[in-house]
């Protein structure tokens, strides 16, 4: 966190010599630039999970409800500050606890109190530095892209996940319509996830493996997993540049990434029924590329991981879909637009998990496998639309399905009404919630 406070300072002062700071317009300019939104859903499940765990979170009904503030300022003519911020009030167990997620978060659960984005940007003509806590988005997929993977995921109520910035600092350097970027981030953080009492964390004891397997002693005490974090030296960040390029009709990225893979793995101790799950550190090219025709765009994305030390799998995933925009038809059935998307994901190992004491590879905590995943989106009029989609896994054997009716009788107000069904294997991704099938009723309104 220290070198990190050094950068900051040292962007801040860089740009003093041309214009000086005045924090009290700064300060004005923050609040009143700031918009803010607030959600409040009421979520019914169908189905008891008690007898999973006599721990396990057996409610009916939850409440969920998050106020976000976003705003920006500017310091000088050049030099801007980003901050979004929300606080979350909720009924699920074990999904919400303390205050605030620090640098190298070691925790599960999601926060009362948060901040999602926090970051300084210096913008010049040709180039632009980024400092703090920003979004990394990548990939050209609606639905699921592999690709997207560098981002703090927000995702112990799966329900209401959200994408937080990374802790980090940035160059981009623009080359006419291209880009050019260098990353640098000096944390190792544990995206939030289902655990504890969650009816979310499913039956594998763990909310980011779909199941786990481990050569346990018989008649041994009971199976534990403690996590190993690596800490902020240099040595241990991350790192990695990205291209993306635009033409007429044709967009593209490419990128290298060297740090922690977001897949965690399992190595065995000399204590009996021990085991540590890490993320091993590894070298991850990626591509992508999006085409559009009229209406019509297509699009891929994949990336390969090369873990270093066999500690897990080498392997492959990508995804390939495309979506658009009708009309015609649709006005015939008295619709503005229907918006189908389609897509297929996939995922091939190429190598196994060699390295000695590893146990469990990243297979079973990998989304998607083998995977199509359709939405489609039918919009009545500004205020009325309706959306049905689902996933199938032909590896595991697993889906899900959805579907929301929304109304917004103006640009600033929502009611939403939504359910969710799953099914398939206990050790799948979505046969593990096979008893969390809901219907749920929100509200939302930016203001």
């Amino acid at each position: 966190m220290r070198k990190l406070a050094i950068a900051t300072f040292l962007l801040v002062a860089a740009t003093q010599p041309a214009a000086a700071v005045d924090l009290v317009t700064s300060a004005k300019e923050f609040f009143g630039n700031s918009t803010y939104r607030g959600e409040a859903f009421v979520t019914g499940f169908l189905k008891n999970v008690q007898n999973q765990s006599d721990k396990i979170d057996d409610k009916h009904f939850q409440f969920y409800s998050r106020l976000e503030m976003d705003t920006f300022t500017g310091i000088t003519d050049e030099l801007f500050f980003n901050f979004n911020a929300q606080a979350v009030a909720n009924t699920g167990r074990s999904e919400t606890r303390r205050f605030l997620t620090p640098p190298g978060n070691e925790r599960s659960e999601a926060r009362w109190i948060d901040v999602n984005r926090a970051f300084l940007s210096l913008e010049k003509f040709d180039y632009t530095v980024v400092v703090g806590k920003a979004p990394i988005e990548v990939g050209f997929a609606n639905l699921y892209a592999p690709t997207d993977r560098f981002g703090f995921v927000a995702g112990a109520n799966p329900l209401h996940a959200q994408e937080f910035g990374v802790w980090q600092g940035r160059f981009d350097y623009f080359i006419e319509n291209d880009t050019l970027s260098f990353y640098v981030m000096p944390f190792e953080e544990r995206a939030q996830s289902s655990d504890g009492d969650s009816r979310w964390k499913g039956l594998s004891g763990d909310g980011t493996f779909f199941s786990v397997s481990t050569p346990t002693v018989v008649g041994g005490p009971p199976v534990r997993i403690n996590e190993r974090f690596r800490d902020s030296s240099v040595s241990n960040w991350s790192y990695m540049t990205k291209y993306e390029g635009v033409r007429d009709g044709f967009d593209f990225y490419a990128l290298a990434h060297v740090g922690p893979s977001v897949y965690p793995v399992l190595e065995s101790t000399t204590a009996p029924n021990v085991f540590i799950k890490s993320q091993p550190k590894a070298f991850s090219p990626a591509a992508g590329a999006s085409v559009t025709f009229g209406e019509w765009q297509f699009y891929s994305d994949a990336i390969y991981q090369h873990t270093y030390d066999d500690e897990d799998q080498k392997f492959i995933k990508y995804s390939v879909g495309g979506t658009v925009r009708e009309t015609e038809f649709a006005s015939e059935l008295g619709l503005e637009e229907i918006r189908p998307v389609l897509e297929f994901s996939q995922d091939l190992s190429m190598s196994s998990q060699t390295a000695t004491n590893f146990v469990t590879n990243s297979a079973r905590s990998r989304p998607h496998r083998q995977s199509v995943l359709m939405r489609i989106t039918f919009q009545r009029d500004d205020e009325w639309s309706f959306r049905i989609g689902g996933t199938h896994n032909f590896r595991d054997g697993d889906s899900s399905l959805g579907s929301q009716i929304s109304f917004e009788p103006d640009d600033n107000t929502e009611f939403r009404l939504s359910g969710g069904f799953y099914n398939g294997p206990d050790d799948t991704q979505f046969g593990r919630w096979r008893k969390n099938d809901y219907i749920e009723l929100g509200f939302i309104r930016s203001f």
